[in-house]
């Protein structure tokens, strides 16, 4: 289950065929934020409220009950609904590693399903962008140029998942910030991931990496 397009595509694009090799079958749905009071039929996708994100990955596992199925989640921790499970307390937490932690085992115990794999990206989609802004340099018409190059120097030294949450100063805002309009999530955020590769995004975000090589491990023969 995921938020939005964005991390529909790069799923898609990044994962399906990479797990594949390992013979976990891939599917990405985003979760479901309205529907026509009239007609039950999806009117909303991508962010939404914990509730709603709630209802549709339940009813997924219901619908699939098999022992050998797994579900997971990749959802953003910056912007996270106020409804979710522990939020506040999470928000308590020192350090960013210890408050996402704190919000994957309120998931894990607010949905109670063995079968559950929670994931939240610290701190948000954007972040697999600065695994290589280089290759979001590449796509760049030449005057954009070196509004990129002042935002790489602002991060120099700073992994990736290390960027912080705030709200001038998240990895989607200083995008922003530096690039303005120029800069469009849904098209840039996929061609810049499938540039940058799976691989080069692992080498950059321990988590995320630590993430997809659990799921890799879905199939292994288990010890007697």
């Amino acid at each position: 289950m995921v938020e939005g397009q964005c991390e529909e595509q790069f799923a898609k694009a990044l994962l399906v065929q990479h797990l594949g090799y390992f013979n976990v079958w891939l599917v990405p749905f985003i979760a479901r934020t309205a529907r026509d009071a009239a007609t039950g039929r999806v009117i909303g996708r991508g962010g939404g409220q914990w509730e709603k994100w709630r209802r549709d990955i339940s009813k997924l596992m219901e619908s699939q009950p098999g022992g050998d199925v797994r579900f997971s989640t990749l959802f953003d921790v910056y912007g996270l609904p106020d409804d979710f499970p522990d939020r506040d307390d999470a928000m308590r937490q020192r350090t960013p590693i210890a408050r996402v932690e704190r919000l994957e085992r309120a998931m894990q115990e607010a949905l109670n399903d063995r079968r559950l794999i929670p994931y939240l990206q610290l701190h948000e989609f954007e972040t697999y962008v600065f695994a290589d802004l280089g290759a979001l340099r590449d796509l760049l018409d030449a005057p954009d140029r070196p509004r990129l190059d002042r935002l790489a120097g602002e991060v120099a030294g700073t992994a990736p998942e290390e960027i912080d949450d705030g709200p001038d100063t998240a990895p989607s805002k200083r995008l922003m910030a530096h690039l303005g309009t120029v800069y469009q999530k849904t098209l840039y955020g996929s061609l810049v991931t499938e540039a940058i590769g799976l691989a080069g995004i692992r080498t950059r975000c321990p988590r995320f990496d630590a993430w997809v090589a659990r799921l890799e491990r879905l199939d292994a023969p288990r010890q007697p």
